[in-house]
C-alpha cells in the first residue's frame, strides 16, 4: 500500500511479519530492501522505527560495525542467516533476528519502561476521558485493533491452558518486538543467539560419543537404559539452562537423536560381532 504523500519517509515503517512453516512467529523482521516498483519504500519495520525514535531521545542512535553488525546502545548483533540454530535453509531475506518474547505469563503482558507491564486501554475508555495524559507522556503508544474479525492475529510459542498455541493481535506482537529492542538497548537484555556451526557440530558429536561409551562399557540392558535416561534428562536440562540463563538456542533434538542413535548402532554392532564368534 502506498503511504500518504505528505508523510516523510523517516516516519514510515512496514508491518510485515515472518512466520515459520507451522505459522508461528519466532522471528523479528527488522529491515527490507524493497524493489523500485514497490509502493512501500520504508526500509525499517514499524517496531524498529518506534524503538529508534524513542532511543534517539535517550541519546542512542543506530550504528553499524565494520563487520555489518547492528549496534544499538548496549546491543550489538548480527541478523540471522539461512543456517542458524534449528533453522536450516530458511529464507533469511532482509535483516531478521530471533524474537525473544518477554518472560511474562501471557504474550499480551509486556514489560515497559516505568511500568511492570505496559498498560492497555480500549478506544471507549479513551473517549470517555479515562486516559491519564501522564501515563503516555514520553512513552511509545501503539494503536491497533484486537477484533478477531479484522484477521490480524498471529500464533506465538505460548500455549493456552488447553494446550494449543496462543494467538495474539498484531498490535501486541508489534509491542513485543519494540520491547525486545528497548530491553536490549537500554538494559542489555541479550537477544536469542546460537553457536556457530562448528560449535553445534562438536556439541552433537559429543553426545553421540557419549552414547557409544555407554554401549561399550554398560553391557546389561538395565544399566544402559538407566544411563541413557539420565543422559537425556541432563541434555534437556542443559539446553533449558542455556536458553533461560544465557539466551542461547542449543540443539536439543539433533543431540538427542545422536545420543540414542549411536547407542543403538553400537549395540547392534556388538551383538552382531558376538554372534559371529
Amino acid at each position: 500500500m502506498k503511504p500518504p504523500p505528505e508523510l516523510s519517509s523517516q516516519n514510515l515503517g512496514f508491518s510485515d511479519i515472518v512466520v515459520d512453516s507451522d505459522h508461528v512467529v519466532r522471528r523479528h523482521l527488522l529491515s527490507l530492501t524493497h524493489s523500485p516498483s514497490s509502493p512501500c519504500t520504508a526500509p525499517y519495520a514499524l517496531s524498529v522505527q518506534l524503538a529508534l525514535h524513542y532511543l534517539y531521545t535517550k541519546g542512542i542512535e543506530l550504528q553499524f560495525t565494520r563487520d555489518d553488525a547492528w549496534q544499538l546502545g548496549k546491543l550489538t548483533f548480527k541478523p540471522i542467516e539461512a543456517h542458524t540454530g534449528g533453522y536450516q535453509g530458511v529464507d533469511a531475506f532482509g535483516h531478521q533476528i530471533l524474537l525473544n518474547y518477554r518472560s511474562s505469563p501471557s504474550p499480551e503482558a509486556i514489560p515497559s519502561v516505568g511500568f511492570a507491564n505496559a498498560p492497555s486501554m480500549t478506544l471507549q475508555q479513551v473517549l470517555t476521558g479515562k486516559l491519564n495524559a501522564n501515563a503516555v507522556k514520553d512513552k511509545i503508544v501503539i494503536i491497533g485493533t484486537t477484533a478477531e474479525t479484522f484477521g490480524d492475529y498471529w500464533l506465538t510459542p505460548y500455549t493456552t491452558p488447553q494446550g494449543t498455541l496462543q494467538a495474539i493481535p498484531g498490535v501486541f506482537l508489534q509491542a513485543q518486538m519494540v520491547s525486545q529492542l528497548l530491553s536490549a538497548a537500554l538494559d542489555g537484555k541479550p537477544l536469542l543467539w546460537t553457536w556457530p556451526l562448528w560449535g553445534e557440530v562438536i556439541w552433537v558429536w559429543g553426545w553421540s560419543f557419549l552414547g557409544g561409551l555407554f554401549t561399550a562399557y554398560l553391557h546389561r540392558f538395565i544399566y544402559l537404559s538407566l544411563a541413557g535416561g539420565i543422559a537425556i534428562i541432563s541434555l534437556y536440562v542443559s539446553c533449558f539452562i542455556f536458553l533461560i540463563v544465557y539466551s542461547c538456542w542449543v540443539p536439543l533434538i539433533p543431540a538427542m537423536l545422536a545420543l540414542v542413535g549411536n547407542s543403538l548402532i553400537a549395540t547392534t554392532y556388538i551383538n552382531m560381532k558376538f554372534k559371529n564368534y
